[in-house]
């Protein structure tokens, strides 16, 4: 039985006994209140219960319980002044209860008054519900050590029937804010969490005399991987704060402050500083690179990857991004030797000719002689993956061999459901055919499972022809 439907039977009570006992100290105006919220309560019409139990409560000072009552039901009817209102006069009275401080909490919190939230949160003593509260208004605010701290005080109550979940908070928090004291909470926490046995197993293979910058930017890197980019951009500024001078510190901050979307100049700032201290720094380069890229500034970014490329020329992904900026400028003879050039360092991994492929596909640049072949070879190399099915789908749609590449794109979600490129060819496909219900699934489908923001973004683009 849900709290209101108690209320709505003692309503009930109180209106009996008040017609038995003829001169009990109701009045008219009260005793039609009660009436019209347990009517109200009847039709779950939260508001309407509100208003009448709060005209009650300012009738009754001595039934200083209706005030709490009022500002339940205020806050389901989503009234949050009033449910401010009521809560703060049971407050004033000190009948608020505890399940009422921490509604009165919600509702400031849903004002936008945080600070309000956050002190009648703090004023509740021994509740983990509170504590849990204050962890996520602080995480929201970017406070990670008082995130920590909220975490760590409800670890101490011992009130939390799986502190699992508890320790994998402070797991993360701690990788990104002090990273040695992360690996109790990490390993507690690594059975039930992917993400934390990950971290365990990265921070183990550093040495224990590293340095702390040190412990904090491999964090940092493995937290960006696991798309944590707020705690990685931490564990960053955490790394530069500990060593001033630590180039691949500035130059992982600034690509992360690129993903948590800082506003200004901070993350070219951060990346300039970082080629500043170390001008033969592979990431620092690519770093800027990148950035540039993002910017629609392909000349700007092409000499950044061409310096990673000459410091580094074993790196495969220093040519793949020269590909994709000289793609950009159109320069498509230049940017499959660079392709290739990826491929000749790493010719059993199946990545690399499917991005060719895609290349050829993006800008009908010799799809049949070149992005054939190299979609064939990565189905050799790689032929239980998704990705590889689906880029020959590609292909074979840019072909106009849609019956192929449908059932290519179906044998991909044979393998992966969620996989979401290939919803969204599949999708394209459809549209083409004109089987549009079959099209509209597999679009929701790709905008669901899509973690691509640029799949989702066209998945929707494409849902908009089937707006009215």
């Amino acid at each position: 039985m849900e709290n209101w439907e108690k209320i709505l039977l003692r309503l009930t009570a109180v209106l009996a006994i008040g017609m038995l006992l003829k001169f009990a100290p109701y009045s008219y105006h009260v005793s039609q209140n009660f009436r019209d919220a347990q009517t109200a309560l009847a039709e779950e019409d939260f508001q309407a219960a509100a208003e009448n139990l709060a005209d009650a409560a300012e009738r009754l000072p001595w039934r200083k319980d209706l005030w709490e009552s009022a500002g339940n039901f205020a806050f389901r009817a989503e009234d949050y002044q009033l449910a401010q209102f009521a809560f703060e006069q049971a407050a004033e009275r000190d009948t608020l209860s505890q399940e009422g401080q921490l509604a009165l909490g919600d509702v400031y919190q849903t004002l936008g008054e945080d600070a309000l939230a956050e002190e009648t949160w703090t004023g509740i003593s021994g509740s983990s519900v509170a504590l849990r509260r204050l962890a996520t208004l602080h995480a929201q605010k970017g406070n990670i050590p008082a995130t920590i701290t909220d975490w760590q005080n409800a670890l101490a109550l011992g009130q939390n029937a799986d502190e699992t979940e508890i320790h994998y908070q402070l797991g993360l928090l701690l990788a990104a804010h002090d990273t040695v004291k992360a690996m109790p909470h990490l390993k507690a926490s690594a059975p039930a969490y992917p993400a934390a046995q990950t971290l365990v197993e990265t921070l183990a293979e550093i040495p224990a005399d590293a340095e702390q910058a040190y412990f904090q930017i491999v964090a940092g890197q493995t937290l960006a991987s696991l798309n944590e980019w707020n705690l990685a951009e931490h564990a960053f500024r955490q790394a530069v704060s500990l060593r001033e001078d630590y180039a691949e510190a500035w130059a992982y901050l600034g690509e992360a402050l690129q993903h948590v979307e800082v506003e200004g100049g901070e993350a070219l700032a951060a990346l300039q500083n970082a080629l500043t201290l170390a001008p033969n720094s592979t990431s620092a380069n690519m770093f800027l690179g990148i950035y540039w890229q993002r910017q629609g500034k392909y000349e700007d970014a092409l000499p950044y990857f061409e310096a990673a490329g000459e410091l580094k020329p074993e790196l495969p992904e220093a040519y793949i991004e020269q590909a994709r900026t000289l793609a950009a400028l159109s320069k498509l003879p230049e940017a499959e030797e660079m392709y290739r050039k990826a491929i000749a360092l790493a010719p059993q991994d199946a990545e690399y000719y499917r991005l060719l492929a895609r290349f050829c596909v993006k800008y009908h640049y010799q799809v049949r002689e070149v992005g054939l072949l190299a979609a064939r070879q990565a189905m050799l190399l790689d032929g239980e993956s998704p990705a590889s099915w689906d880029v020959m789908g590609l292909i074979l749609f840019d072909m106009e061999d849609e019956f192929n590449a449908e059932r290519l794109f179906l044998r991909a979600l044979d393998v992966d459901p969620r996989y979401a490129v290939s919803h969204l060819h599949l999708g394209m496909v459809y549209l083409y055919q004109e089987e549009n219900s079959r099209a509209f699934y597999h679009l929701n489908q790709a905008v669901t499972f899509a973690s691509d923001p640029a799949v989702e973004e066209h998945a929707q683009h494409l849902l908009g022809y089937f707006s009215p």
